[in-house]
């Protein structure tokens, strides 16, 4: 499936179209990505070979900035939806603790990593989920540079 084609799917919800190599369609995604980066700035994609392949469906990729209605700073924030299989309230609650894996071969360190990351620059991680409905993962960021410098404990 190329670039193209899966933009053309996301208005589709619950759809499905076949099934797809998961590591082609992120090459080419990140092959778009890179080229918009700022000089310096170097993208490392780590993708597992010979992944079996996955349902074609619909992932949504959201951006934007609000302002926090507590203090007036203006935030940017990502927003990754998915229609997938879900997780239950205990698994959700637990998603970001370092180690903690559903997967066979995880290791459980890529959320709680991000999650580290993103709250030592002032930002925030929300994860919902429904079983049977998906997940939502929404990452908000300062934008103000004086709010950039890395926040300890």
């Amino acid at each position: 499936m190329r670039l193209a084609d899966g933009l053309l799917i996301f208005g589709e919800k619950g759809t499905t179209y076949g099934t797809t190599d998961l590591n082609t369609v992120v090459g080419e995604c990140l092959n778009e990505f890179e080229a918009g980066l700022p000089p310096g700035i170097v993208l490392i994609p780590e993708l597992t070979p010979n992944l079996p392949l996955v349902p074609a469906g619909r992932i949504l990729i959201r951006t934007g900035r609000n302002t926090e209605p507590t203090d007036g700073r203006e935030m940017a924030y990502l927003v990754v939806e998915d229609q997938g299989h879900g997780m239950d309230l205990p698994t959700t609650g637990r998603a970001i603790e370092p180690f903690f894996t559903t997967k066979a071969f995880g290791r459980g360190l890529g959320l709680s990593i991000s999650y580290g990351i993103i709250k030592s620059v002032g930002g925030t991680l929300n994860l919902q989920s429904t079983v049977g409905g998906g997940t939502v993962v929404e990452v908000v960021l300062p934008t103000q540079p004086s709010l950039l410098s890395p926040r300890r404990g």
